[in-house]
């Protein structure tokens, strides 16, 4: 599903938490960490739109919450837009700063870096990303991606070999195809733009 733990069943895992969560919400529509579930689902099943307006429900509840304002981000970044999610992870920031979920926004924001061409800052996020939660596996991969585009081979091959400890299978072209956000069902503008730091992992030295 959304944090990549399970390699088959998803969809199904996703249909039973709909329909856990609207049975949640039909008993207590203003259940904050339901209604934050409820936004999340949509985005992983590639509702961003909705996921959006989710989270707007979430602002209305508590407004000081800079999970929403992360979770906005993600959404957006999906949707292609990667430049305008920035304001929403620098928003997040503003809130949290010392947030324990920090690292999902610094993560987002490293992404959202990547896909703008912006490899120096990238690696800044995404090394803040790895001293809030070292165990942010994932910001690894990215981080090598920006390496190797920022032209920091060496620095490249060792986030890379980090990422692989965990992930050794993973190669460019599977590379996040279903998780957190299955490939297809993001924006044409998102899947191009993709195409960059999948091109970074290459350069890093992951296999095809």
């Amino acid at each position: 599903m959304l944090n990549g733990y399970y390699r088959a069943g998803n969809e199904r895992r996703l249909h039973q938490a709909e329909a856990l969560l609207a049975h949640t919400l039909a008993i207590e529509p203003r259940h904050l960490v339901s209604l934050k579930a409820r936004a999340a689902l949509l985005r992983a099943q590639g509702k961003f739109e909705d996921s959006i307006a989710a989270v707007q429900a979430v602002i209305a509840e508590n407004p000081a919450e800079p999970w929403a304002y992360k979770e906005i981000g993600l959404s957006t970044i999906y949707i292609g837009e990667a430049g305008a999610a920035l304001d929403w992870f620098a928003k997040a920031d503003r809130l949290g700063p010392r947030h324990p979920g920090r690292w999902t926004w610094l993560d987002g924001r490293g992404h959202a870096l990547i896909l703008l061409g912006r490899d120096e800052e990238a690696a800044q996020s995404l090394r803040a990303a790895l001293d809030s939660n070292p165990n942010d596996v994932g910001a690894y991969a990215l981080l090598a991606s920006a390496y190797a585009l920022g032209g920091l081979e060496d620095k490249s091959r060792l986030a890379l070999a980090e990422y692989q400890k965990y992930h050794p299978d993973v190669t460019v072209e599977s590379f996040r195809l279903l998780s957190p956000v299955p490939l297809k069902l993001t924006s044409q503008k998102y899947q191009q733009q993709f195409k960059r730091l999948k091109e970074g992992l290459r350069k890093a030295g992951m296999s095809e």
